[in-house]
């Protein structure tokens, strides 16, 4: 599905999503989610394997050692003492 049509049931779904939020009482994170797999089939996106998935695959070894690190330094700073007089 390209141009106008896609436009439209892009339209469709930011309404559907309203909709949802603000009469169904859907939380907004369940609604979103559902909206956008809803929309990603006539859009022609596959809902197996992206691009996005792989090259967060790749890098998912490297981050708990730089999440670790970077959190280490900045408990350090929080946590420093103050200097008694």
């Amino acid at each position: 599905m390209t141009g106008v049509a896609l436009i439209i049931a892009f339209v469709v779904a930011i309404v559907a999503m309203i909709l949802l939020i603000s009469k169904l009482k859907v939380h907004p994170f369940l609604a979103i989610m559902g909206i956008s797999l809803v929309l990603a089939i006539p859009a022609g996106i596959p809902l197996t394997r992206s691009p996005a998935s792989s090259a967060l695959a790749s890098l998912a070894p490297s981050l708990p050692s730089v999440s670790s690190s970077s959190w280490a330094r900045s408990s350090a700073l929080c946590w420093k003492r103050p200097a008694l007089h």
